[in-house]
C-alpha cells in the first residue's frame, strides 16, 4: 500500500522518516526531494549547467530513515520529464539510512540549469506486509547505508573495476 500525505507526515513526526523535511514538498502520495549538491566527477557544486546527453549525480537535502516496514521508490517529476530530464535512483530498503544520491540525465537538445534546493524527484513510500528477516542496516553486504558523502561504487569498486573498460 502506498502511503498518503497524512501517513508520510505522521512518520516524519514519529520516526524522523525524512530529515530536513519541508511540508511544502509533501504531495498527496509522495514527497519532493530537493538538490543539496551536484556531483560532477570529484567536485560538489550548488549549481550546474547540464548539457545535452550529459548526466550528473545529485545529493539531496533530505536524508531518509527508512523504518523496517517500508520501502521508498524514486520517480521522475512529470514537469521535469517534459523538459527532457530523466532522474533515476535506487529503491530505498527497510532499515536504510542515507541521503539520496540520484542520477540526472539530460536527453533534450537544450542546456538545463540545476540549482541547490530545486525540486528534482519524488519519492513514494510503500508498506510491506511483513518485516524482512534481514533489513538493510543489518546486511553485512549493504554498501550504501549511512552514506553522507557520495561513495561512487561503494563496496563493489574492486568488482566493477574488472568489468569497466576505458
Amino acid at each position: 500500500m502506498i502511503l498518503v500525505d497524512k501517513n508520510i507526515e505522521e512518520l516524519v513526526l514519529k520516526s524522523n522518516l525524512i530529515t530536513n523535511y519541508n511540508s511544502e514538498n509533501l504531495g498527496c502520495v509522495s514527497y519532493d526531494l530537493t538538490i543539496d549538491k551536484i556531483l560532477k566527477e570529484d567536485e560538489e557544486v550548488e549549481s550546474y549547467i547540464l548539457k545535452p546527453q550529459e548526466f550528473v549525480f545529485i545529493k539531496t537535502n533530505e536524508k531518509l530513515n527508512m523504518p523496517n516496514n517500508l520501502v521508498g521508490k524514486i520517480e521522475e517529476k512529470n514537469s521535469l520529464m517534459r523538459l527532457g530530464l530523466e532522474v533515476s535512483g535506487p529503491v530505498y530498503q527497510p532499515g536504510h539510512k542515507t541521503y539520496c544520491f540520484l542520477r540526472m540525465y539530460n536527453y533534450s537538445s537544450k542546456e538545463i540549469e540545476l540549482k541547490k534546493d530545486f525540486k528534482i524527484a519524488q519519492i513514494f513510500f510503500e508498506t510491506l506486509n511483513e518485516i524482512p528477516r534481514k533489513t538493510y542496516d543489518k546486511d553485512q553486504k549493504a554498501s550504501f547505508n549511512n552514506e553522507e558523502k557520495y561513495l561512487k561504487y561503494g563496496k563493489y569498486e574492486n568488482e566493477y573495476k574488472k568489468i569497466v573498460k576505458d
